[in-house]
């Protein structure tokens, strides 16, 4: 029984790994919150003729998820630790960097939604 609990045993990962991390899961929350966050402003951009308000945030929620999967790329490429640290660093690494391409393109699809549709036609 104890040889089975040593194989379920993963290894730590290293301590420095909280922007790989940020970098993993952050796009997908960035995309959550541009799409909520446009779907709420919408209405007022459209009383207030503020409509390049909206058109400002899809850039800065863009640039945000694509600065997450460049915080992957730095531990896609490194080279410390054992070899099981190493392989589930370069797991969560190509995640990261994987989400982050799919939740961008998702985000300027959206945003081409925004720039070619008047959101203020009801």
């Amino acid at each position: 029984m104890d040889s089975r609990v040593e194989q379920l045993h993963f290894p730590p990962m290293p301590s420095d790994t909280l922007p790989l991390w940020v970098g993993a899961l952050g796009p997908a929350a960035v995309w959550g919150l541009q799409l909520t966050t446009i779907y709420a402003l919408a209405p007022w951009a459209c009383v207030h003729s503020r409509l390049w308000v909206l058109h400002l945030l899809e850039l800065m929620f863009l640039v945000t998820a694509v600065l997450c999967g460049l915080a992957c790329i730095r531990y896609y490429r490194r080279e410390e630790g054992g070899k099981e640290e190493h392989d589930r660093t370069l797991f969560l690494a190509s995640m990261g960097i994987l989400t982050s391409a799919m939740f961008s393109a998702l985000i300027i699809a959206q945003g081409i939604a925004t720039l070619m549709l008047d959101p203020c036609l009801s």
